[in-house]
């Protein structure tokens, strides 16, 4: 089904008594429905498997209005199940993403250092979850296996924990803030970058509703950053003003070398964004 028919199909076959998708599905959903049609979607939307962002969140529940379709936002890899922590999204957190939520009953969830240490409140490390949901490994795969699935240092003996490759860090208020991928570190100039705190940062722009920064460069090795920009409605930020914006806020080499405004994210097949597209889009 092509994803620009996701709306009609689900509003034609719908009521339902839950849904779950990426947020990026999720944020075509919002653009596409009206009030009613949202209202009357479902008795819940699960988002997962991406960056779920507070503006998206407050988007979503201001047009499902009271008693409408409720959204929540679930986390957790395959590896544990599919899916070990989450909660029901009452309003926009103050947050630019929708924090991660707690652990389900009989699983863990920690923010760790690569010795396995757990880190301090706003500092980021890896997430590792652990519990009654962690597979016993990857089928014919034991070099994988070993690399991912961890004795438990925290845990009764023979527990282990299950290394996500996601960093994220704790908030003061106790919830655990999504950063993005620790595989989409990328190295600028000789320096090492998180894509993710980028993106955190221009999403604080109040004119801007959502970006994805990539890396570019000939035959896939990074050379400079790009920033595709989703403005807030009616907004018309320019480079200029976004470079100036970062500018103290971030180190001179996590600054975007080129801005590009879009109107819409493309999505991939399963539902995240398509950045071989975006890239596409960039003249040589």
């Amino acid at each position: 089904m092509p994803i620009a028919d996701l709306g009609e199909q689900l509003v034609a076959g719908g009521p339902y008594s839950f849904l779950k998708m990426t947020p990026g599905q999720l944020d075509l959903l919002s653009l596409d429905l009206t009030p009613q049609e949202t209202r009357d979607l479902a008795g819940i939307a699960i988002a997962a498997g991406d960056a779920f962002t507070a503006d998206l969140a407050g988007r979503w529940i201001e047009a499902a209005g009271p008693g409408g379709t409720a959204v929540a936002t679930e986390y957790g890899p395959t590896e544990i199940t599919i899916g070990n922590a989450g909660y029901v999204v009452t309003e926009a957190p103050g947050s630019v993403l929708v924090p991660l939520g707690e652990p389900i009953p009989n699983t863990t969830m920690y923010v760790l250092t690569d010795r396995l240490e757990p880190v301090a409140v706003g500092v980021p490390g890896e997430v590792y979850v652990g519990g009654a949901g962690v597979a016993r490994g990857y089928l014919n795969q034991p070099e994988m296996t070993r690399e991912r699935f961890l004795p438990d240092p925290f845990g009764p003996p023979g527990a282990r924990l299950y290394k996500t490759g996601d960093r994220a860090r704790w908030l003061p208020d106790g919830s655990l803030e999504f950063l993005g991928r620790v595989d989409h570190q990328i190295k600028i100039r000789g320096f090492r970058v998180e894509p993710g705190e980028i993106q955190e940062q221009l999403r604080r722009h109040p004119g801007v509703a959502e970006v994805v920064v990539i890396a570019v460069g000939p035959d896939g090795h990074a050379q400079s950053l790009a920033a595709f920009v989703l403005p807030e409605a009616g907004a018309e930020p320019e480079a200029v003003g976004l470079r100036e914006y970062l500018d103290g806020r971030l180190p001179d080499y996590m600054i975007p070398a080129r801005f590009v405004t879009v109107d819409r994210f493309p999505l991939t097949t399963n539902g995240k964004v398509d950045v071989r597209e975006l890239r596409g889009r960039l003249e040589p």
